[in-house]
């Protein structure tokens, strides 16, 4: 068998040849066919001949080569932005502004949310807040990068158990959740994320040494970043980490 292509075998052609009742050959004619047979078998094999002995077969599926996966590429795309030179002043100011009424709201929204966990059974608010603000919409196009409902990331139903877990298990919650203790949930979670960067904002804005800032800086890039590349969710990172990977 070569190459899906099927040739008999030389001594099947000699074993055709005649031969005498005892078994004996029959001298030099015999000889004269051998070689004959022999030089046609050895032509035939050199050459790739078809006849009716020497036949291409039909490749099998099983033995068909693979070909090789074809990369894909990658849906992800990065692009910077920046706030104009001359805006610079005024952003600064307005995220001071926001920063100062986030962290003044936080013991009041962080309240909010502590209260729901404690009226309400925070084993059925912690899953039904990560199956509905986590999920998600696939189709044709591929898989949505954005969630159903906005603004609910990874780290947010992250939070909300981290939420409960400050709280006693005897004062958890006993009464059945409804909507619209979700739909409070979903509002107030995001929130008393926010405020987190904020205070961290106000933090830095009294830092006068610049090596400290400059050590302040490089830990929000860091943070940012974990965030954003835990954010992509499963298909963005195997896209993007696969060839890394696997590339040599």
């Amino acid at each position: 068998m070569s190459d899906g292509c099927f040739a008999p075998p030389i001594r099947s052609f000699v074993e055709l040849l005649p031969t005498p009742a005892s078994g004996r050959l029959i001298g030099d004619k015999v000889d004269l066919h051998r070689g004959k047979a022999t030089e046609s078998i050895s032509r035939l094999h050199t050459t790739g001949t078809t006849s009716r002995y020497y036949r291409c077969m039909p490749r099998s599926k099983n033995n068909r080569r693979k070909k090789p996966p074809q990369r894909k590429e990658s849906k992800l795309a990065l692009s910077n932005f920046a706030i104009k030179e001359e805006r610079h002043d005024e952003f600064k100011k307005t995220i001071l502004a926001a920063a100062r009424h986030s962290v003044d709201e936080f013991p009041a929204t962080l309240q909010i949310v502590t209260d729901e966990l404690r009226k309400s059974d925070p084993i059925g608010i912690v899953p039904t807040f990560a199956a509905y603000g986590l999920q998600t919409l696939a189709g044709r196009e591929g898989v949505n990068t954005k969630s159903v409902l906005k603004d609910i990331q990874q780290h947010h139903a992250e939070l909300l158990l981290a939420l409960v877990m400050t709280i006693p298990l005897d004062e958890w919650g006993k009464d059945p959740f409804t909507p619209a203790i979700m739909g409070t949930v979903f509002e107030t979670v995001p929130k008393v994320a926010e405020t987190f960067l904020h205070q961290r904002i106000l933090a830095a804005e009294g830092v006068t040494d610049k090596q400290e800032f400059t050590v302040l800086s490089l830990q929000e890039r860091i943070r940012l970043h974990t965030q954003a590349v835990r954010n992509w969710g499963t298909t963005p990172m195997s896209s993007v980490s696969a060839p890394i990977y696997t590339d040599p």
